[in-house]
């Protein structure tokens, strides 16, 4: 049985995302070992997973439009399986957090993933049709895997203000998901936001765009991080602007706007897992105080 549809049940972006974001908030922390490692995979592997993984059999309707190339779609996982896999993968997030949870806090955390990714596709809940819930679930999804690397090691949740921003910045470009995928939804019978909202969704991105530059200049953070977060928002108004703008940039603006978010993730862990091992050389200190690291 070929293994590569299945693995294509959970999103590429997604899986860098939370993998590297978990590592990042650890590196923040302190530095990531072993222990951190094997969280982070189960992380990925499991809890994330499973919320794509379901999400790509509840949606194997409007994906027959939308995504044709998608695994169910294309005929290369049976529906039934992807379900099975869905099953086993929310079994497993449901187990391990018991096995690696310190404290209450890390154990409600580890537990939040899969039942947002539950309920945000599960026909009996279906938070994907009722805006603002489906927005705010998935930007807790992508967020969640940075606060908890960091509090596993540190619990005084001392970088609110990082993962405030971090949030709203999620929540400003989600809505812009839906770009492209009208028909599909619209046949399926789901909510689609761009179909609903139209031009008024680049609004609301920019806007909100707009509030977490504010935010990251009044951050009580180092200058490394509050510098990332600027940019990070500003390369968002760039993708969202040239999309709206006469000049119509090509290029589908949220698949840009998530290429910011890994590009954040790996690039934030990269740099402070260097500092915290002493491999930066001379620059090594600078950004360990820009960063804010032990």
């Amino acid at each position: 049985m070929p293994v590569l549809p299945y693995l294509r049940l959970f999103r590429a972006d997604a899986a860098i995302i939370a993998f590297f974001s978990f590592l990042y908030g650890a590196e923040l922390a302190g530095g990531a070992g072993w222990r951190e490692l094997l969280a982070a995979l189960l992380v990925t592997g499991v809890s994330a997973n499973f919320c794509y993984t379901y999400n790509s059999w509840t949606d194997r309707e409007a994906d027959r439009i939308n995504k044709p190339g998608r695994p169910i779609p294309a005929g290369q996982v049976p529906p039934g399986r992807a379900l099975a896999l869905a099953r086993a993968l929310l079994a497993g997030s449901l187990v391990y957090p018991f096995f690696l949870s310190e404290t209450w806090e890390t154990l409600a955390l580890y537990l939040l993933i899969p039942l947002l990714g539950w309920s945000y596709s599960s026909p009996w809940v279906r938070l994907k049709n009722h805006p603002p819930f489906s927005i705010l679930a998935i930007s807790m999804g992508l967020t969640i895997p940075l606060v908890l690397g960091y509090i596993i090691l540190s619990p005084s949740m001392s970088r609110t203000g990082l993962f405030l921003c971090v949030f709203i910045f999620c929540t400003s470009v989600v809505p812009l998901k839906d770009i492209g995928d009208e028909a599909g939804d619209i046949r399926a019978g789901e909510v689609n936001l761009h179909q609903r909202y139209g031009k008024h969704l680049p609004v609301f991105t920019l806007t909100g765009l707009a509030v977490v530059i504010l935010a990251a200049l009044a951050l009580d953070e180092p200058l490394l991080i509050r510098g990332g977060m600027i940019l990070l928002a500003i390369s968002g108004l760039v993708v969202v602007g040239g999309y709206v703008s006469p000049l119509k940039v090509p290029g589908n603006p949220y698949t840009l706007a998530i290429r910011l978010v890994e590009g954040l993730s790996v690039g934030g862990w990269l740099a402070a897992f260097l500092a915290n091992r002493d491999l930066l050389g001379p620059l090594g200190e600078a950004v360990r105080q820009g960063m804010g690291l032990g």
